[in-house]
């Protein structure tokens, strides 16, 4: 009998984290779940790690297939109707399982589920990150037609509302499997925002967070560096899902509003290698739509952000009882 739910974990040279996402699966797993993990190539000890774990499908790549090529295998070697495509540094929350395998029973074509973000150690930062505004628990939202999917991205609050994030959509398989084009976007970092906004259908919003996400990782690679990846990557695969019309331009609007002047840190802060990459930022950020003041601000060379660093601050979790109010403040007036 085939699994209901399929956990497919794409991962490279992440042993150091693989062992605690592994633990909290199989904390809760049932017959009805299976575990597929597939391995970029890696160079550390991850074959190891994945062999003290019962029942997993284990694929290692010969070679190096990239990001995306590593998303869709994942996935193509899962056998149960639906999957969740979870990133290999992270980790489930306690009755995460058992709360989706409970909710997709209802059939949908895929599920946006809620998270909680944490820090590199996996300490929580912001509890049920609400990156959809107002959003409902079992709230539906349709994305097949060009209205429903405008009034569903102008309430985008972040990437994740945008799909971005592996671990914050559960789908079904063989709808996935249907869908052809995935080469256009290889390489760019974003296929599974491909796919799952190239299902153009209804899917359900579920608020309890079901995974903690490790928000902190890009600083291995740099800011500007991750910005660029962002900025380039979902801008082109949006081109390549949704063509360009209406859709696309309510999709790059999302990206303007969630990646605002203030999210982008003060010149000043980075390191030489950061600073170096500006100018690749400021290239793909004026192929957004934001008004001719901002584009000018960015071709400055200094920049002071105020909000910027209450924000890193007050990101720090020894600073989250001092935080509370200001979260209280801007979910009362903003979602």
């Amino acid at each position: 009998m085939a699994p209901l739910l399929s956990v497919c974990i794409p991962t490279y040279n992440r042993a150091r984290f693989l062992s605690a996402l592994l633990d909290s699966i199989y904390a809760q797993k049932t017959p009805e779940i299976e575990v597929v993990v597939s391995d970029n190539a890696s160079t550390d000890n991850t074959r190891e790690i994945v062999k003290k774990y019962p029942d997993i499908i284990y694929r290692r790549s010969g070679k190096n297939l990239g990001f995306d090529a590593n998303v869709l295998r994942a996935v193509a070697l899962a056998k149960g109707k639906y999957c969740w495509l979870v990133g290999d540094d992270d980790a489930l929350a306690e009755g995460a399982l058992e709360y989706l395998l409970q909710n997709i029973k209802s059939n949908y074509a895929f599920y946006a589920v809620a998270a909680d973000l944490c820090d590199g150690e996996l300490k929580p930062l912001q509890r049920g990150y609400a990156y959809i505004k107002h959003a409902k628990d079992g709230e539906v939202f349709d994305l097949s037609k060009t209205r429903g999917a405008l009034a569903y991205m102008a309430r985008v609050k972040a990437n994740m509302g945008l799909f971005g994030y592996l671990g914050t959509a559960v789908f079904q398989k063989n709808i996935w499997d249907k869908i052809t084009g995935a080469d256009k976007v290889r390489g760019l970092g974003w296929v599974h925002v491909y796919m799952l906004w190239r299902f153009k259908t209804a899917f359900k919003y579920l608020a309890r967070p079901v995974i903690k996400i490790r928000t902190l990782n890009y600083r291995d690679e740099g800011r500007i560096a991750r910005l660029v990846v962002e900025f380039r990557g979902l801008y082109l695969t949006a081109a390549a899902a949704l063509g360009r019309g209406a859709v696309f331009e309510g999709f790059l609007a999302a990206v303007s509003r969630y990646v605002a002047p203030n999210s982008i840190p003060p010149l000043f802060v980075l390191n030489a290698r950061d600073r170096k990459r500006w100018p690749q930022l400021v290239e793909w950020i004026n192929k957004y739509p934001y008004d001719e003041s901002f584009k000018k601000s960015l071709n400055g060379k200094w920049r002071v952000s105020a909000v910027y660093f209450l924000r890193e601050f007050l990101n720090r979790p020894s600073c989250r009882h001092i935080k509370k109010p200001f979260k209280f403040v801007k979910d009362l007036f903003y979602g």
